[in-house]
């Protein structure tokens, strides 16, 4: 018996069906990894977003030149709130003289997730010598 050259060069079908499946992991393993990379940019987007409202809503609090005490919250847009509290300082230096009109500002940022949840997403403080902007 003597087999054809055809035979030799040809590929059988399990051998196809073998690279078929191999390619198809690699194809799902793939596609898996590109969409775990995509999730992790849009996050990181959101990330930066966040802590710029934070900041923005935190410098525009320490410059405001009639700074009083107390908290107030402000809705930055997206479902993101800002809860801000000022809080007067009582410090001394070395002299051990009273430091007057120095205010803690802490701004804490929160992402409503409906009903009464919220979710703690960043925080951010300074402190805030209230004369220095021209408050008398």
């Amino acid at each position: 018996m003597r087999s054809s050259p055809h035979r030799k060069a040809a590929f059988t079908l399990l051998e196809l069906l073998m690279a078929l499946g191999l390619f198809a992991i690699a194809a799902v393993s793939l596609a898996n990894a590109i969409n775990l990379i995509s999730l992790s940019v849009a996050e990181s987007v959101e990330d930066v977003e966040v802590r710029e409202q934070l900041r923005g809503v935190l410098l525009e609090t320490s410059r405001n030149p009639n700074l009083e005490e107390g908290s107030r919250t402000v809705s930055t847009g997206r479902g993101i709130i800002c809860e801000v509290e000022v809080e007067r300082l009582d410090l001394e230096n070395r002299e051990a003289r009273t430091l007057d009109e120095i205010y803690e500002v802490r701004v804490t940022a929160r992402r409503e997730l409906g009903g009464q949840r919220s979710e703690f997403i960043d925080s951010a403080d300074t402190l805030v010598y209230r004369e220095m902007f021209g408050a008398r």
